[in-house]
């Protein structure tokens, strides 16, 4: 696996892949990955990459050093604050990658703004209101275990095995059903907001653009043959 820069040797966005997994990584160490406007740039064309590439199959995001991601570069933001830019991005999620020593902040209310990138929509859904309500108004940072406890990750690992622990899941997930995976989770973001009829409905047709495709046909025929279906993506 060979790992490339967006945009030359000093790339804030790595590029790498190996086979059907592609993984990007944040490369700021010296900042904690705080994302900066050409960061976010780079990173928003690593992900289309991904979308447009039918060879990539599952996408692994990290970060370079100890963090993860320390969310907003506050230091970019104050200058364009001061500079009389009126936009105010806000972002500022911190947290390390995704072992038991991580930490997971919702930081917003700690530089006087309020929720973005959807975590007011997001962590009343997984977390409950009352949850979310606590986390981003005291902003206090949330240890490995209890996100997993109030359901804002599904599984947490020692530190030392979080990259293999994410290597195998992402094998798993590109050698799976991809078209259904892109099913169940449009079908999953639908019934959030709509009634059962509705969602029956939609899941009637999600079925029957998944039973035309050649991965259920050839799943099933696996299935007969009590052998192991081979997925590929149409």
């Amino acid at each position: 696996m060979t790992e490339t820069g967006l945009a030359g040797a000093a790339a804030t966005v790595l590029w790498a892949q190996d086979g059907a997994v592609a993984t990007i990584t944040l490369n700021r160490p010296q900042a904690r990955n705080a994302l900066t406007t050409g960061m976010k740039e780079s990173l928003l064309a690593a992900v289309r990459r991904a979308a447009a590439d039918p060879a990539v199959r599952a996408v692994i995001i990290t970060g370079a050093g100890g963090a993860f991601c320390a969310g907003q570069d506050l230091r970019e933001h104050g200058e364009l604050l001061a500079a009389g830019d009126p936009q105010v991005t806000g972002q500022r999620e911190g947290g390390t990658r995704a072992g038991r020593g991580a930490n997971l902040l919702m930081a917003f209310a700690r530089v006087g703004l309020g929720p973005d990138s959807g975590s007011s929509w997001m962590l009343q859904r997984l977390a409950g209101p009352g949850r979310a309500a606590q986390m981003l108004i005291l902003a206090e940072p949330m240890t490995a275990d209890q996100a997993l406890a109030a359901g804002l990750v599904t599984s947490v690992v020692d530190d030392g095995e979080v990259t293999s622990a994410a290597q195998d899941l992402a094998a798993r997930l590109a050698a799976g059903p991809t078209l259904a995976y892109a099913a169940i989770k449009a079908a999953l973001a639908y019934s959030a907001s709509h009634d059962l009829t509705e969602s029956l409905e939609n899941e009637a047709r999600l079925q029957e653009e998944l039973g035309r495709t050649a991965d259920h046909q050839a799943a099933t025929a696996a299935f007969l043959r009590k052998e192991r279906p081979v997925f590929e993506g149409r």
